[in-house]
């Protein structure tokens, strides 16, 4: 599956434009999440071959949630080979995040008074059912309609 996605990654030379460069990098990463959480299990490592490892120079954090974390985002990253793509995701960091995600502006906009900014973090990332089990920033991410999300957030108003 991964190769499947790297090759749609790096297919075109001309570069993207900042939604299409997005949508390859969702798409890299279902990929690599799909692939590390589809693998057989493993044992998990005992005590003393963490301790062995450390003791070697690999660094503690590496066997952490975060360590983890930071693997499947080193392989996502490495499974986009075209540099245009890469530079267009690296200016990504420059821009305010209402440029980033289309439609977040608006959405944002239409969240009812009194939601504080950890209400509207909460609720952008929490899937329902009315967006196909989508949160509505993957809505948002995966170039759907946003004034279905709008509408979603409008009706939290209505909510006793």
């Amino acid at each position: 599956m991964i190769e499947e996605v790297a090759g749609t990654i790096s297919d075109n030379d001309a570069p993207l434009s900042l939604e299409s460069a997005l949508r390859r990098l969702t798409e890299a990463i279902r990929a690599v999440r799909a692939e590390v959480y589809d693998a057989p299990p493993s044992r998990p490592l005992t005590d003393e071959e963490v301790a062995f490892a450390i003791q070697g120079g690999v660094p503690a954090r590496v066997f952490t949630a975060e360590g983890r974390r930071d693997a499947e985002d080193w392989l996502v990253w490495s499974e986009i080979r075209n540099e245009a793509d890469r530079q267009q995701l690296d200016q990504i960091a420059d821009r305010p995040l209402a440029e980033v995600v289309p439609g977040l502006r608006e959405v944002i906009d239409s969240f009812p008074n009194g939601y504080t900014d950890l209400d509207k973090h909460a609720v952008l990332r929490t899937p329902d059912e009315y967006l196909d089990d989508l949160s509505p920033i993957q809505w948002l991410l995966t170039g759907r309609e946003p004034a279905k999300v709008v509408e979603f957030i409008e009706d939290l108003g209505l909510l006793p």
